[in-house]
């Protein structure tokens, strides 16, 4: 393998770690298969800021990478980024209450959002996202939506 294909090799306090190049690419096709979705986001906790920052997305177009929103000071922040809860919102009203950029949710055809906190250290470094027709998704399907963000930490920390 030529060095310019080899995955990246970032440095973490010292340390070499190996990120295959398609691990958020991974979480999507399992969240895809297990639960689906319109729409499917990973973000980043900026707590400083107050603002989460898309790090990946399932549609570049309407969310690319690095869009960011005030979201550490609402209610939807406290429970999700600083109480560590999944959140479950369904219909119109939930997603207003939500997000400030509900009118675009909406018009993508999403009503219905499943959000798991993406902790390390007990601490919300991130949120992973999904979001479809309304009713989709239940209560039921939040403790697997949260396996799969346990498992996005380390990811989410090296993007930071």
């Amino acid at each position: 393998m030529s060095s310019e294909n080899k995955p990246s090799m970032p440095q973490t306090m010292g340390i070499t770690v190996a990120v295959p190049p398609m691990s958020f690419d991974l979480a999507k096709d399992i969240c895809r298969k297990a639960f689906g979705f319109r729409l499917f986001t990973i973000l980043l906790n900026d707590s400083k800021a107050g603002e989460i920052m898309r790090l990946y997305s399932s549609n570049e177009a309407d969310y690319p990478p690095g869009g960011r929103k005030p979201m550490g000071p609402t209610p939807w922040g406290d429970i999700v980024l600083k109480r560590g809860i999944c959140w479950l919102g369904d219909g119109e009203e939930e997603i207003r209450w939500a997000f400030p950029d509900a009118d675009r949710i909406l018009s993508l055809g999403c009503h219905s959002c499943a959000c798991a906190p993406i902790i390390h250290e007990q601490q919300v470094v991130g949120v992973l996202s999904l979001s479809d027709d309304k009713g989709h998704y239940s209560a039921d399907d939040l403790a697997g939506i949260a396996a799969i963000a346990r498992l996005l930490a380390p990811l989410v920390l090296l993007a930071d």
